[in-house]
């Protein structure tokens, strides 16, 4: 799985204390790097040895950082100044800010099956319809008012392993990720708080959807 640093993570499948030895396979330099590929390598090792069809993870942000895939999409030098830790992930793509307070949600599956995203769409729409929001779609986002709330991944990391990963915008600061990131952004960010909704009601939310929908069908 992903990890963060000094985040608060609950781990649905395997449990935490199956969980334990990977922690011992994913380190912290002094700069606070990472490998997003190293990371998910011990996971899908630790699946296959088990036999296991899905694992899982929801992460509770609890430190401002900065994630980044390339070194000219970041202001490592306002970072340093403002003591932002800032990780290198592997991805293409802007710097992400990570405010305390959202969520994400990974999980990988033992399927090439893609259907997984869109029932997620559809019960994420019914969930901010319910609290009283309108929400549509544009690539893989959800947003708000025109605002970016939401963001998904799904893709293959080996054969018959597929990747699903979820971020929610519980708390933005537009100011600051300007500061952070040089590259333009090409959707405004947004925040669920704006609208009232806190990170516990959201949390709550997407461990009871994990929950329901764990992948039943064979292992690979």
């Amino acid at each position: 799985m992903i990890f963060y640093f000094k985040n608060k993570i609950t781990y649905l499948y395997p449990s935490n204390e199956q969980y334990e030895d990977l922690f011992t396979k994913i380190t912290y330099d002094k700069h606070y790097n990472y490998s997003t590929v190293d990371s998910i390598k011990p996971s899908l090792e630790y699946m296959e040895a088990h036999h296991m069809k899905q694992a899982c993870c929801v992460v509770t942000v609890e430190d401002l950082s900065a994630n980044y895939g390339n070194e000219e999409d970041i202001d490592k030098k306002y970072c340093d100044a403002n003591e932002i830790p800032y990780f290198y992930i592997n991805r293409t793509g802007g710097t992400i800010v990570m405010f305390p307070g959202n969520i994400i949600g990974d999980a990988i599956y033992a399927t090439d099956s893609t259907e997984i995203i869109g029932v997620f769409i559809n019960d994420m729409f019914a969930f901010l319809l319910e609290n009283k929001l309108e929400p549509s779609f544009e690539g893989n986002d959800i947003l708000i008012d025109n605002k970016k709330i939401i963001g998904m991944s799904f893709k293959k990391i080996i054969e018959g392993y597929y990747y699903f990963g979820v971020s929610i915008s519980i708390n933005t600061d537009l100011e600051l990720i300007n500061n952070i990131c040089t590259k333009p952004m090409k959707k405004i960010p947004g925040a669920l708080s704006d609208y009232g909704i806190t990170t516990e009601k959201v949390r709550n939310w997407l461990l009871e959807w994990f929950n329901k929908h764990r992948y039943e069908g064979e292992v690979r």
